[in-house]
């Protein structure tokens, strides 16, 4: 729409507006104030007719006061003569006071004389108050004489309701001509509203009123006065007021009643009328006087310098100005307007240049780009031009190689959809955001997702390019770093795998040195507990006390080696074991290492055989098991079970994939209610370093290590599971011997040899040496293994055997034994030990001793040791 449009519609809307407006204030405001005034001066009108008519009671009242207090009235009611009737009471009387009624009541309210005519025609009236003949008490007219006093008017006046119409009358005492009492009876005038005294009060309130009697039940006369004024609208020119007026005893009588012109709503409706025809004169003329000012004004000066605009653009040349010299607004923005135009075209010239410049860079961009793309689809490395927002507008072939996608695939989405979910996504927007702060080329390591959906790492090496300060573009090289995160992975494996066997190393010498000290303090206590229960009796309680002694220190050297074999210590060479025992001792083990999340349930059948292993490597292999298991389920904790079982397996339970040979097997299986494991972490699982765990919480030996030494002793381990169902493992040993639990009370074997007993603790000492002369050998005790030396060099055919302990100041028992051995060399020497790290069972062989004993040792296990040898 056109400026002379707007403008020209703006005015109309103001002008129409402004009608509407002016409408609704002389409809809701204006008229309704006059209507109010005209009902305001009807009331008045109305209220004026009914003040004549009760100025016309008061002036009856006035006559009847006139005759009632008079001396003569007083005489005439007390019985005077015909005198006072024929002088005052004639019908000239009743004609000159314009009275249709006179009434003499005495004081008892009977009749004295009265009478009523028609003053027009002269003829007699018969209306009740007349035929009645008295005044009862209660009458409104009837005048009590007792509640007379002097100077109080007790009058009564009003409208009564008489057969011939309404009638004003009036009610007075009749006193003296000084108005002093007694009072002598009760004088009544009334008069009848005639037409000739309606004419007369329309004269008097020049007010068109007419009054008429209306029913004493009249439904709209509930108040008297001017409550029950009601005006109503006749038509456009006339308005009815009218009024209810009640006789003298309070009931309605007469309706009064006026028909008023509309004068006054009629006059402010024609000066509304006039004054919105001059309303809408005026505003025509303004609205024309405007138009004229605003297309002289503006509309025409803006078209002008709109067309001048126009030519400029077309030109492109600045034209002549339209409105030189010109002062006000328009000149101002002429002269802007040229100020402007010259610097458009002045930067339009420059911007033409600088495209110029900028189609030979983009030619010269456009060369150097083909022979960067001939470079990069020739590198092994990925080549790509990425946008600052992480959108890919170019990549090298080699990417079909590096992940599977094709150039197609890669070119226009972005670098997201090729990272997995969860990744280092928020680390390369960091990235991104520090290259574009200090505009130097950066790199980062991450994972990116192949076609197939493998990850994989990747090194991004990424060069800003800038324009005006502001990244624009990326250069980005990516290469594949999957095999050097493997190596660096195995290396970080190694040095953890390493810091944890040095830390398990000083925790290994740390618990060997607590148990060796724990069993040199337990060897005393478990020898003089059996020494003392020699000499008692079996049957006292002494005997039985000293029994629960042995008891619970065997419980105390159980304990000790669990320790050591929880450290990595205190292992054994292969042997005939009870599975039984070795299983209880792992239970043990494996309940306190396990957060009490994980319920462990064992159920154990009777073994009748025995199994060859070394417990400590059994050991081992259950707390592996049991520890992946309690891994698998550490979120939300679960069951292990733990059974044992013998079972006979013959050539049809086998197939080609089981290694074992048939017989007789023991059976033992641990399962868990885990998440369990996909068939192709089963494939895996024995395989070496081999883990699902992250790095540093796994190396991927438990299994295979637990795998090889079941295989060493003959055995095999399977492993079943599958998704959401939990896992187990079955453990098969060859049950060999039959187990022999039975220990029947034998006599111990004894004998009379000559013993060199040495060591260093001498509560150990004192009850060893006890022991063994208990036993019949005699007995050379020697608390340093210096003076040990010195004693069976001075006479090496001096003892038959020796027995010392391994670790002590000065000479260690190994130390101890090449030494004696060099001067003797088949003498038999029983090495015992509280714990050592520097001599195994195999390495004391090698030496040429003949037994390597761990403390604490009972007196039968002593007993036999020392015979065995000696009889080797």
């Amino acid at each position: 729409m056109k400026l002379r449009s707007k403008l020209l519609t703006i005015l109309l809307a103001s002008a129409l507006l402004f009608g509407v407006t002016q409408g609704l204030i002389q409809h809701y405001i204006i008229s309704p104030r006059f209507a109010a005034l005209e009902r305001r001066e009807a009331k008045k009108d109305l209220l004026r007719c009914v003040r004549t008519l009760e100025t016309e009671t008061e002036h009856l009242k006035a006559l009847t006061h006139d005759w009632a207090s008079w001396d003569d009235t007083c005489d005439f009611i007390k019985g005077g003569g015909p005198d006072y009737e024929e002088s005052n009471l004639a019908l000239e009387t009743f004609v000159d006071a314009s009275l249709n009624a006179i009434c003499f009541f005495d004081g008892n309210g009977d009749l004295f004389w009265g009478k009523a005519v028609d003053i027009e025609t002269g003829a007699p009236l018969q209306i009740r108050l007349l035929s009645a003949g008295k005044l009862l008490r209660g009458h409104p007219l009837f005048l009590d004489a007792s509640s007379f006093v002097y100077q109080k008017d007790i009058s009564k006046s009003g409208i009564i309701r008489t057969e011939y119409g309404s009638m004003l009358v009036a009610s007075l005492p009749i006193l003296n001509t000084e108005n002093k009492g007694p009072v002598m009876g009760t004088m009544v005038m009334a008069r009848l509203i005639t037409e000739a005294m309606k004419d007369k009060l329309r004269d008097q309130t020049q007010v068109p009123f007419d009054i008429k009697m209306i029913d004493p039940g009249y439904a709209g006369a509930d108040s008297g006065g001017e409550g029950n004024l009601l005006l109503k609208p006749l038509d456009e020119n006339t308005l009815q007021a009218s009024m209810i007026l009640k006789d003298i005893t309070g009931k309605p009588c007469l309706e009064l009643s006026a028909d008023l012109p509309r004068d006054i709503l009629q006059q402010g409706l024609a000066s509304m009328r006039t004054a919105r025809g001059v309303k809408v004169a005026a505003g025509i003329l303004f609205l024309a006087l405007l138009i004229w000012l605003l297309e002289a004004a503006i509309v025409r000066p803006v078209v002008r310098l709109t067309g001048r605009m126009l030519v400029a653009r077309k030109t492109r040349e600045l034209p002549g100005k339209v409105f030189e010299g010109r002062k006000d607004e328009i000149g101002t923005l002429e002269n802007e307007f040229d100020r402007l135009l010259e610097t458009v075209l002045s930067q339009s010239k420059e911007l033409e240049e600088e495209l110029a410049a900028k189609q030979n860079l983009a030619e010269k961009f456009k060369e150097n780009f083909q022979k960067y793309k001939l470079l990069a689809e020739n590198l092994k490395d990925v080549v790509a031009t990425i946008t600052p927002d992480g959108y890919i507008q170019y990549c090298s072939p080699a990417i079909t190689e590096f992940s599977g996608h094709t150039v197609e695939e890669v070119e226009g989405r972005h670098v997201f959809g090729f990272m997995p979910e969860n990744s280092d996504r928020e680390r390369l927007i960091e990235l991104v955001d520090q290259i574009a702060k200090y505009g130097d080329s950066r790199s980062l390591e991450y994972l990116m997702k192949a076609k197939d959906g493998t990850a994989f790492h990747v090194e991004s090496t990424a060069k800003p390019i800038m324009e005006n300060g502001k990244l624009v573009l990326l250069h980005c090289v990516f290469r594949d770093i999957s095999e050097r995160k493997k190596v660096e992975d195995e290396k970080n494996r190694l040095e953890a795998k390493l810091q944890m066997a040095q830390r398990m190393e000083a925790l290994g010498a740390l618990i060997g040195g607590i148990a060796h000290n724990f069993n040199n303090v337990l060897a005393p206590i478990m020898g003089n507990t059996e020494l003392a229960m020699l000499d008692v009796p079996e049957d006292s309680q002494a005997y039985k006390n000293l029994q629960q002694v042995l008891v619970a220190s065997e419980k105390a050297k159980k304990m000790v080696r669990q320790i050591l074999s929880f450290s990595d210590h205190g292992g054994e060479d292969p042997a005939m074991i009870d599975i039984e025992d070795v299983l209880e001792e792992t239970y043990g083990l494996v309940r306190a290492s396990l957060p009490s999340s994980i319920e462990i349930r064992k159920e154990v059948e009777k073994i009748s055989g025995l199994v060859y292993a070394d417990p400590k490597e059994l050991q081992r292999v259950l707390m592996n098991i049991c520890a992946n298991a309690a891994y698998a389920m550490k979120e939300l904790g679960g069951v292990v079970d733990i059974s044992l079982e013998e079972q006979d397996i013959t050539e049809f339970d086998l197939d080609h994939s089981r290694k074992i040979k048939p017989g007789k097997y023991v059976k033992l299986s641990i399962s868990d209610n885990g998440p369990g494991m996909e068939s192709e972490v089963i494939q895996r699982v024995f395989e070496p370093y081999y883990t699902t765990k992250p790095v540093g919480e796994g190396s991927g030996m438990g299994l295979s290590e637990a795998f090889a030494l079941i295989s060493k002793y003959g055995g095999e381990i399977k492993a079943y599971s599958e998704p959401g169902m939990g896992a187990s493992f079955y453990i098969y040993l060859p049950l060999m011997a039959a187990s022999s639990k039975t220990h029947s009370k034998e006599t111990l074997p004894q004998g009379s040899e000559r013993i060199l007993l040495v060591d260093d603790e001498e509560a150990v000492l004192a009850m060893t040496r006890q022991m063994v002369e208990h036993l019949g050998y005699k007995v050379t005790a020697v608390d340093n293994s210096p003076q040990a030396l010195e004693i069976f060099e001075a006479d090496p055919q001096a003892f038959d055997l020796i027995m010392t302990d391994m670790t002590m100041p000065y000479v260690t028992g190994d130390s101890l034994a090449n030494r004696i051995l060099s001067i003797r060399p088949e003498m038999p020497i029983i090495l015992c030990t509280g714990f050592s790290e520097r001599l195994s069972r195999e390495q004391a062989r090698n030496i040429g001793i003949k037994a390597y004993v761990t403390k604490p040792v009972v007196m039968a296990q002593i007993a036999g040791i020392i015979r065995s040898v000696l009889d080797q």
